[in-house]
Protein backbone atom coordinates (compact mmCIF):
# COMPACT_ATOMS: atom_id res chain seq x y z
CA UNK A 1 0.00 0.00 0.00
CA UNK A 2 1.34 3.36 -1.16
CA UNK A 3 1.67 5.99 1.46
CA UNK A 4 0.01 9.44 1.29
CA UNK A 5 2.96 11.65 -0.32
CA UNK A 6 3.29 8.90 -3.06
CA UNK A 7 -0.19 8.97 -3.74
CA UNK A 8 0.32 12.86 -4.22
CA UNK A 9 3.14 12.22 -5.97
CA UNK A 10 1.23 9.67 -8.59
CA UNK A 11 -1.86 12.11 -8.80
CA UNK A 12 0.67 15.30 -9.66
CA UNK A 13 2.69 13.27 -12.14
CA UNK A 14 -0.87 12.12 -13.61
CA UNK A 15 -2.35 15.22 -14.05
CA UNK A 16 0.75 17.13 -15.43
CA UNK A 17 1.28 14.79 -17.94
CA UNK A 18 -2.77 15.40 -18.65
CA UNK A 19 -2.11 19.26 -18.76
CA UNK A 20 1.01 19.56 -20.57
CA UNK A 21 1.64 16.29 -22.53
CA UNK A 22 1.25 16.25 -26.68
CA UNK A 23 -0.20 13.45 -28.38
CA UNK A 24 1.33 14.63 -31.73
CA UNK A 25 4.83 15.28 -32.15
CA UNK A 26 5.29 15.41 -35.47
CA UNK A 27 6.96 18.21 -37.08
CA UNK A 28 4.86 20.29 -39.33
CA UNK A 29 6.44 23.20 -41.65
CA UNK A 30 6.08 26.65 -40.51
CA UNK A 31 6.44 28.50 -43.97
CA UNK A 32 7.56 32.20 -44.04
CA UNK A 33 6.49 34.33 -46.86
CA UNK A 34 9.74 37.09 -46.90
CA UNK A 35 8.31 38.75 -50.00
CA UNK A 36 4.87 39.47 -49.29
CA UNK A 37 6.31 40.75 -45.58
CA UNK A 38 7.61 44.18 -47.17
CA UNK A 39 4.30 45.37 -46.54
CA UNK A 40 5.09 45.29 -43.16
CA UNK A 41 4.60 48.04 -40.70
CA UNK A 42 7.60 46.79 -39.34
CA UNK A 43 9.53 46.74 -42.18
CA UNK A 44 12.75 48.74 -41.96
CA UNK A 45 14.80 47.83 -45.12
CA UNK A 46 15.01 51.45 -45.94
CA UNK A 47 17.79 51.73 -43.16
CA UNK A 48 20.12 49.16 -45.19
CA UNK A 49 22.71 50.21 -48.34
CA UNK A 50 21.49 48.04 -51.20
CA UNK A 51 23.18 45.65 -52.46
CA UNK A 52 25.13 44.14 -49.38
CA UNK A 53 28.77 44.39 -50.03
CA UNK A 54 28.24 47.12 -53.22
CA UNK A 55 30.85 49.28 -51.58
CA UNK A 56 33.67 46.49 -50.92
CA UNK A 57 34.69 44.97 -47.83
CA UNK A 58 34.70 46.75 -44.53
CA UNK A 59 37.87 46.95 -42.68
CA UNK A 60 39.46 48.04 -39.37
CA UNK A 61 41.58 51.81 -40.11
CA UNK A 62 43.27 53.63 -37.14
CA UNK A 63 41.02 51.60 -34.71
CA UNK A 64 37.73 52.65 -36.28
CA UNK A 65 35.73 50.37 -39.17
CA UNK A 66 36.12 52.08 -42.88
CA UNK A 67 34.42 51.54 -45.61
CA UNK A 68 36.68 51.39 -48.72
CA UNK A 69 36.82 55.28 -49.16
CA UNK A 70 37.96 55.74 -45.72
CA UNK A 71 34.95 56.52 -44.70
CA UNK A 72 34.11 55.56 -41.08
CA UNK A 73 31.30 52.68 -40.44
CA UNK A 74 29.29 52.97 -37.10
CA UNK A 75 28.76 49.15 -35.82
CA UNK A 76 27.07 49.75 -32.19
CA UNK A 77 28.52 47.88 -29.56
CA UNK A 78 31.70 46.76 -31.28
CA UNK A 79 35.38 47.84 -30.52
CA UNK A 80 37.42 46.30 -32.83
CA UNK A 81 41.42 45.62 -31.46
Amino acid sequence: MQTLPHRRLSLLALLTQLAFGQPDTTLKPFVMDHRNGSSSLIDVSFLLDAPAGGDGLIRVHGGHFVKPKREAHPILGSKPH
